[in-house]
């Protein structure tokens, strides 16, 4: 049984991470091999892609921007999709800057499967 609000911590977590083979090594525990995440503007599959896609938005949202992202309320799903919203906020002052939810879906093994990224507008 997968413990939905502990799996999506640590997939937050992964974006935050400041150390880049801490951060790749969350893309490779979290996510199958072949893995797929889906955004408004772009697809990203595989670990090196993926690897790219979250260390460029760690780059451009937490170490150049000075925010942090984090879950909202608790993770929700079953058999294999799990929902849950985030924001990403200002660490100096804590004033959000953006939010969204995630999809996930997981393989038979607990693995992110495939991931849709919503932004709210």
């Amino acid at each position: 049984m997968i413990d939905m609000n502990e799996l999506t911590d640590r997939y937050v977590a992964m974006w935050n991470e400041t150390n880049t083979a801490r951060r790749n090594q969350y893309v490779r525990e979290l996510w199958s091999e072949d893995g797929i995440e889906c955004t408004a503007a772009r697809e990203t599959r595989g670990y090196e892609a993926l690897e790219a896609r979250v260390t460029a938005s760690h780059e451009k949202n937490v170490r150049d921007a000075g925010c942090l992202f984090r879950r909202c309320h608790g993770a929700t799903g079953h058999h294999g999709l799990i929902k849950f919203n985030w924001e990403m906020f200002q660490v100096s002052d804590g004033v959000v800057q953006s939010t969204g939810s995630y999809v996930l879906l997981l393989d038979d093994s607990g693995k992110i499967q495939q991931a849709w990224l919503l932004v709210d507008p």
